[in-house]
């Protein structure tokens, strides 16, 4: 809805096919009749979700226009006349100066605005001082290891996925995590998974194999019609 509506692009129909019945299975997967789930927690994973659906769409647009601000008025990436470019000037060569400088912008940009949005709601929330006094395991070394393990997994996911949106589309970015929680579902709770389970991971594979195989024809039939364009 949101790669329709905000980037204006339109979806095959196999593309939602695939995505719908790749979430849906997983959904069938997580369903467990030994766990009871409240409506609360129900409104909190959909307003995240939608976060983390915005979020590659509004990477890939504040990439564009940061691009576009660099180029001359008149001008294109290129060196075409803009009416030659006018339905490409946001598909540009990914190694070109500009957009390249417009990536480590938005990086840059992105990185200061969290750093200045969390840490006063740590320092305001008392859980620093709360962490001082009662996590005794600060100073063991295998703690800190962990720490910067996961502070390296961390930078490079949030270097990685504007590089993963301007590569594919926002939609394949949020797809990504559907078979990755499959995974983790079928790791965490092998033991207490039924038989439906099983199937819903199974069948939400299927559907993730059969999104990546549509995309990459739909890819490949995109870039030649650029090429015989051009």
């Amino acid at each position: 809805m949101f790669t329709s509506s905000l980037a204006g692009t339109s979806h095959s129909i196999p593309t939602l096919s695939s995505v719908l019945i790749a979430t849906s299975n997983l959904l069938v997967a997580c369903i467990q009749k030994s766990t009871r789930v409240t409506w609360e927690s129900i409104l909190a994973g959909i307003f995240s979700s939608l976060f983390v659906s915005l979020y590659p769409i509004i990477l890939l647009r504040t990439h564009r226009q940061l691009t576009a601000a660099q180029i001359p008025q008149g001008e294109s990436l290129n060196g075409h006349s803009p009416s030659q470019t006018r339905t490409l000037h946001t598909s540009t060569q990914a190694g070109s100066r500009e957009e390249s400088h417009a990536y480590w912008q938005l990086l840059h940009y992105t990185s200061l605005l969290s750093i200045a949005i969390i840490t006063p709601l740590v320092l305001i929330s008392g859980e620093l001082s709360n962490i001082l006094r009662n996590c005794y395991f600060l100073d063991v070394p295998w703690f800190w290891f962990l720490i910067s393990c996961s502070s390296l997994a961390a930078w490079a996911m949030f270097t990685s996925t504007l590089a993963l949106v301007r590569a594919t589309s926002p939609l394949t970015a949020n797809f990504l995590g559907v078979p990755r929680a499959a995974m983790q579902l079928m790791t965490l709770d092998s033991n207490q998974m039924h038989i439906h389970g099983w199937v819903g991971v199974s069948l939400c594979w299927a559907g993730s194999i059969w999104y990546t195989l549509v995309r990459r024809e739909e890819g490949r039939k995109w870039e030649q019609r650029r090429v015989a364009g051009r």
